[in-house]
């Protein structure tokens, strides 16, 4: 089987362009062979297509590996990121340490909140003392006069 060589080059465009789409009547055959100058076997004409698309998988395959290239270092930034991560162990060893630390604070806190507690309380326990002595003296000093 032959095919008119005009046909042939407006669907080797097609394909070395990428439209793999066409309108079937956007282009008329060759009817007769008085139309056609020159034919092509249907071998070239394989050859061609398959030309063709293996030129779309080499565009594709570059497409493809600059987008894995891409994720790559994407990849190893997120590596060279996660060995900065402290470690769990790491993170409980600090942990237990500053619940310690904490827990002497609140300790150290009521201890002289207690001392403070202890201090007011000696100086109520004075005041209220020497109202009381003082209150007996009035009293001492009344019963006397009268």
């Amino acid at each position: 089987m032959k095919l008119c060589a005009i046909t042939l080059l407006v669907i080797s465009s097609l394909l070395l362009t990428g439209s793999m789409q066409y309108e079937p009547y956007e282009f008329e055959l060759a009817k007769t062979t008085s139309d056609c100058q020159e034919y092509v076997t249907q071998k070239d004409y394989v050859d061609m297509r398959v030309g063709g698309l293996m030129r779309q998988i080499d565009q594709s395959l570059a497409a493809m590996n600059l987008r894995l290239e891409g994720m790559n270092q994407f990849r190893d930034q997120l590596n060279m990121q996660s060995k900065t991560f402290i470690t769990k162990e790491m993170f409980d060893a600090r942990n237990i340490q500053q619940d310690k630390d904490i827990r002497e604070l609140r300790e150290s806190r009521a201890t002289l909140e207690g001392a403070a507690s202890q201090t007011s309380m000696y100086i109520t326990l004075t005041i209220s003392m020497t109202a009381l002595v003082l209150t007996l003296v009035g009293l001492f000093m009344r019963s006397r006069k009268v």
